[in-house]
């Protein structure tokens, strides 16, 4: 990592990512000051971006609303009266807006009258400062080089009761990571690929509702290595036949209230992994079901969900190698 960059610099990162990337940036960095942190849908935002609460020492709950802005444009008054109602929602304790940029002084009249908390741009960096999460700035900074703090803890609010897992949690499944190995092979026991040069990752997800999970997770599976690039698995394995066991590596389905094994591969990986993001723009399909007796919406059954697990040095070292039966059949 290189040394020596200004809070500025972070700054500027930081408005350079889009507001998507943003709002889990803010949710990331929430969640490392111990809260429980739910970043909302982009199609039913109305007027909050992340939910974080708390349980201990007493119930929790705070709205925040972000705004990635250029230094150049100010969040301004008009704007944050929008945000004024919030805090009459059930169980509301504080709303919270945070910008890369600067509050007008009406913005600030406005948030006074309605206890709303502002974080500037220069809060923020500070804040970013004080916590030592350069990394994570540098994890959504596509590959920026700032300094670096070590970080060894994973994203999920939930967490483990092992120690030998890294685990991310969303509202349909959860996903634990139990085997990530490089794998280099030219004469694997599956039929296509026939080599393997890059990283495998061994999850055993659980399903968290009622109903079957089938989920698509080709084009959503995403590994970032340690210089931000990103890699997304494009090949897809022929069927589940070819891997042992009940090791799922094509399109795994999980029993209602059930658990079940997947395992994946991306090639053409030039650095060690950091990050693996599952990201909201997959479907998971609820099966099993009468859509007239059940009445279930096309929302109920295409929903959306996202989770990211970072993979530190220090973690990786917990995590074990692939399991044994796997690790047989692509080496």
């Amino acid at each position: 990592m290189g040394q020596g960059r200004s809070a500025a610099s972070i700054l500027q990162l930081l408005q350079q990512l889009d507001g998507h990337e943003f709002e889990h940036f803010i949710a990331d960095l929430w969640a490392r000051r111990g809260w429980n942190t739910d970043v909302t849908s982009q199609s039913s935002d109305k007027g909050i971006d992340v939910i974080a609460t708390k349980a201990f020492p007493y119930p929790k709950k705070v709205l925040i609303q972000t705004k990635r802005y250029r230094d150049t444009n100010s969040v301004s008054g008009p704007e944050l009266q929008k945000y004024a109602s919030l805090k009459q929602r059930e169980n509301v304790d504080e709303v919270v807006v945070i910008t890369t940029s600067e509050f007008t002084n009406q913005a600030k009249v406005i948030a006074d009258d309605f206890n709303i908390k502002l974080i500037d741009g220069k809060t923020l960096q500070r804040l970013v400062g004080e916590m030592s999460a350069e990394d994570l700035v540098a994890t959504y900074a596509d590959g920026d080089e700032i300094q670096n703090h070590p970080y060894t803890e994973s994203i999920s609010t939930f967490e483990s009761q092992s120690q030998t897992t890294i685990v991310a949690e969303c509202e349909l499944f959860r996903a634990d990571l139990v085997g990530y190995e490089w794998v280099t092979s030219s004469d694997p026991a599956v039929q296509k690929p026939t080599a393997f040069d890059g990283p495998f990752f061994a999850f055993e997800f659980t399903n968290l509702v009622d109903y079957d999970l089938s989920l698509h997770p080709w084009e959503d599976f995403t590994v970032y290595d340690d210089r931000g690039r990103s890699y997304t698995q494009e090949m897809r394995f022929s069927r589940n036949s070819y891997f042992p066991g009940e090791w799922q590596v094509k399109q795994p389905v999980i029993p209602a209230s059930g658990t079940a094994k997947f395992a994946f591969y991306v090639g053409d990986v030039e650095s060690d992994v950091s990050k693996i993001r599952f990201r909201n723009n997959t479907h998971l399909l609820l099966d099993d079901y009468d859509r007239e007796s059940d009445e279930f919406s096309r929302e109920d059954l295409l929903q959306k969900v996202e989770w990211m697990m970072y993979l530190s040095e220090e973690r990786k070292a917990d995590v074990p190698n692939l399991p044994p039966e796997l690790a047989d059949a692509v080496k």
